[in-house]
């Protein structure tokens, strides 16, 4: 009786032991690029695979083919509305996605609060709003798409509440990538 006490905790503890190191491993898995965290390799190009294993940190992507946008399309965020691939001329547009990144309680939105082109740039204005009230204990991906003209590079403007980075979920900060330049204007102060 001791004796088959004995191998069963033995043998529980190898699974721990087995589990953990898996548990271990695929956390050194991951690659984080600096600076982007939704899935663009350091070429400029779009990697499912970086886009799946990475947490998600507030970012812009730039669709610029069907091929890439129809890998994200079929992965994005529950809830967040994008145009079908097949719906998006990519002869003359590309698409944009501006993401706040991973949130952890519902409540958090991005809205497109303008967008407009000259002969240079395509200009789009977000507004960020965090929960006032009460949430969900969930994580949420507060994320907007739209389509602009291809060929203009793209000057983004985030404005509204800022969220309080933490070890795990970030804010905006300013960046610029290939084809984009973000910029996050001061938060209102509340009257």
């Amino acid at each position: 009786m001791f004796r088959d006490l004995l191998i069963v905790g033995v043998a529980l503890f190898a699974l721990t032991v087995v589990a953990y190191i898996a548990y271990d491993l695929s956390q050194q898995e991951r690659v984080i690029l600096p600076g982007n965290s939704s899935g663009v390799t350091q070429q400029g190009n779009w990697d499912p695979k970086i886009a799946i294993t990475t947490p998600k940190l507030p970012d812009v992507l730039l669709f610029t083919d069907i091929g890439q946008y129809a890998d994200w399309f079929h992965i994005k965020p529950a809830g967040l509305e994008a145009r079908l691939p097949e719906l998006v001329d990519f002869q003359k547009h590309q698409v944009v996605v501006i993401s706040w990144g991973e949130k952890p309680t519902s409540g958090y939105v991005i809205i497109l609060d303008s967008q407009r082109e000259d002969e240079q740039f395509a200009y789009i204005t977000v507004q960020t709003v965090a929960p006032h009230g009460p949430v969900h204990a969930e994580i949420s991906t507060p994320a907007v798409t739209t389509v602009v003209t291809k060929a203009k590079p793209v000057k983004i403007q985030v404005k509204g509440d800022r969220f309080k980075p933490t070890n795990l979920y970030g804010d905006f900060l300013p960046m610029q990538g290939l084809g984009y330049e973000l910029e996050v204007l001061p938060e209102e102060s509340k009257r």
